[in-house]
């Protein structure tokens, strides 16, 4: 194995009820009651964003309109100083690897989500050195589990699917990465709906899929 993929969501941040928590930074930034109408109006103007139908102007004054307020142009500096790093050792594990695996293994990112807010984060933690390849959905326009996701990161790796895990939380995704031909890993305390993937708990997991036969 070559590379590794990693999951944006679930993975580098929290992703559990994340249509709720996300749909309630953004009420807040417009001091709206939060209720789930509300998120279901936030959730339509979310994934047209996340798949580059909307720009962030666009999201932002749409969301205002609902809430019968001005958009301010502070709102998405607001909205990012509430993106959180779930996994804190991150940076660490991945720099045991690539010592253990010199001049072997790369690190890549794939995201649903907004490149500027991606790139905050990962700045934020001095992570984004560590990566070789970034794909975010608004500028790839797809969405995993689309397979042009998949396609687009494996392209800026210049990587093979066969050489590359994957790494998510997402049953969806992993299914998604395995039809492209990948080693789908799943991230975390194996739930039913993904029982048919390995399960690892951290990165430095993913080593012992990394060496090939006889290495220890």
């Amino acid at each position: 194995m070559k590379a590794v993929i990693i999951d944006y969501d679930g993975v580098v941040v929290d992703s559990t009820h994340a249509y709720e928590m996300r749909s309630k930074r953004a009420a807040a930034l417009f001091r709206e009651q939060w209720s789930r109408e509300f998120m279901d109006i936030w959730k339509n103007a979310f994934l047209h964003l996340t798949e580059g139908k909307m720009t962030l102007g666009e999201y932002y004054s749409k969301l205002a309109q609902v809430c019968e307020k001005q958009v301010t142009g502070a709102e998405d500096n607001e909205y990012m100083k509430g993106e959180r790093l779930r996994y804190k050792e991150m940076g660490m594990h991945i720099s045991e690897i690539k010592r253990a695996f010199p001049q072997k293994v790369k690190f890549a990112v794939i995201a649903n989500y907004v490149g500027r807010w991606v790139e905050h984060l990962l700045d934020q933690d001095n992570l984004t050195r560590q990566f070789a390849a970034i794909v975010v959905s608004d500028k790839a326009k797809s969405r995993m589990p689309d397979e042009e996701s998949y396609q687009a990161i494996l392209g800026k790796l210049g990587m093979r699917a066969r050489d590359c895990i994957f790494i998510s939380t997402h049953p969806s995704h992993l299914e998604g990465a395995k039809a492209a031909g990948m080693t789908a890993l799943y991230f975390g305390e194996l739930d039913a709906a993904a029982e048919r993937f390995p399960a690892i708990t951290t990165i430095l997991d993913v080593q012992k899929y990394l060496r090939g036969p006889g290495e220890s």
